[in-house]
């Protein structure tokens, strides 16, 4: 058997304590901290907790006094425009009212009905702008469906609409109604191609353009189409 002797056992405890020491030298012997009782947490408060027993409630939110909701019980809006005093007048699809709404969530005062309005299939009061010069003429414009064409017409709040453009197509479907005034001081009408494709690069046809005309009808430019090929311009 081969000895080790003393002096060669303390030479290697010496050189394995230099290999792993890293210059720490500790003070005193280890001893834990004390530790204390986890913090207590609350429960979350009973308003905040949802019953998952319990379904969602429609219109939950408007209830709640959402602030993002400043009208509500329309009967589907689909025409918008603002006013300049900062009220809106929005249109309803089926009923042809002209509704004011307010900024500050009051109630929804009704202006009018507009006459005339079929809104069969998709058709209907389709879409509202505001005349460039509302605070000299106090006119709207809006695009409506009648039970032969789609048109654009303008009036007074109140008053009897007045024939801007008539004899847009009119369909089931993909009827449009985007109307918008331009910086120029242009109409832009959004048209529908009334589910025929073909229409909407018919130059012969009005249908499925975005056109451009002024406030009494004709076009602006070489023509009334400003753009073509489309299917159903809601929105310009």
């Amino acid at each position: 058997m081969r000895r080790v002797s003393a002096g060669a056992l303390l030479l290697s405890a010496v050189l394995l304590a230099g290999c792993g020491s890293d210059g720490y030298e500790p003070s005193g012997p280890f001893r834990p901290l004390p530790e204390g009782a986890p913090p207590r947490v609350g429960p979350p408060p009973s308003s905040s907790a949802p019953d998952p027993d319990r379904p969602a409630e429609p219109g939950a939110e408007e209830s709640d006094g959402d602030p993002n909701v400043v009208a509500s019980g329309l009967a589907v809006p689909t025409g918008l425009a603002l006013l300049p005093d900062g009220t809106a007048v929005v249109g309803e699809r089926d009923t042809g009212r002209i509704l004011q709404v307010f900024p500050d969530r009051s109630p929804a005062r009704e202006l009018m009905v507009v006459p005339g309005v079929d809104p069969a299939g998709d058709g209907g009061l389709l879409g509202l702008a505001v005349s460039p010069t509302y605070l000299e003429d106090g006119l709207l414009y809006a695009y409506l469906s009648t039970g032969t064409d789609n048109r654009v017409v303008r009036f007074p709040i109140g008053g009897t609409p007045n024939a801007v453009l008539t004899g847009l197509p009119r369909g089931e479907v993909h009827n449009g109604g985007g109307l918008v005034f331009g910086a120029d001081g242009s109409l832009y009408v959004g048209t529908g191609d009334t589910g025929n494709p073909a229409l909407g690069t018919d130059p012969l046809s009005l249908g499925g353009k975005v056109l451009r005309i002024d406030v009494f009808g004709g076009p602006v430019g070489a023509g009334p189409a400003f753009t073509s090929g489309h299917r159903d311009v809601t929105a310009v």
